[in-house]
């Protein structure tokens, strides 16, 4: 008998309050959130509790994919596992951080974070891009079930060569649109946040 896939969370009581907004968009770098975070706050936890238990936050790296100096958007309709998304826009690639991110057991965890951002990107990107993702801050809403568990970590990488991306199966309808054709778009409330945060 399989067990239930560990994810990786924080509990929410140990969060300040200003991260938790009902429709929040916090700028900050990473030496402040990992700073803020007690390490003893932070653990791995079966997926099927967390999904139902608000008292603790399942950390999702959030990606952005900009091309064309920033001026266009990677964006994708929803089909995946979340059936709490379908039919949505989105803007951000990304998913949970598992127990196989900390493949070494160092607790640290900005590489574990790291690890579970690279993985995403491995699985619904037919490509490997070049630079680094960087990290804009975070993002939270509570006025769903999805997002009174989730606590979104937004990161963004600038493409040269967008014509090399192929997207996954994940990535229903995939293209690339400027921030005036996402206002025409019925976006899921994370990718309304985190373009506070892309400028």
């Amino acid at each position: 008998m399989s067990h239930p896939e560990a994810i990786l969370c924080i509990a929410r009581d140990a969060l300040p309050a200003a991260w938790l907004g009902e429709m929040a968009a916090i700028p900050m770098t990473e030496k402040v959130f990992y700073d803020r975070v007690p390490a003893s706050a932070v653990s791995f936890i079966p997926r099927p509790h967390a999904e139902s238990n608000p008292a603790f936050k399942q950390i999702i790296p959030y990606l952005l994919i900009r091309s064309d100096c920033g001026s266009r958007f990677g964006c994708y309709q929803r089909k995946g596992s979340e059936d709490r998304l379908h039919d949505l826009w989105s803007i951000g690639i990304g998913g949970h951080v598992s127990a196989v991110d900390d493949s070494k057991n160092s607790g640290d965890l900005r590489t574990t974070v790291r690890h579970g951002l690279y993985r995403e990107i491995s699985e619904e990107l037919l490509f490997e891009p070049s630079g680094q993702p960087r990290f804009l801050g975070l993002i939270n809403e509570e006025k769903t079930s999805v997002g009174s568990v989730h606590l979104g970590m937004v990161f963004c990488l600038d493409v040269d060569d967008p014509e090399r991306l192929i997207p996954g199966e994940e990535l229903f309808r995939f293209r690339w649109v400027t921030k005036v054709e996402l206002g025409g778009l019925k976006l899921e409330h994370w990718s309304n946040l985190a373009l506070r945060l892309a400028g």
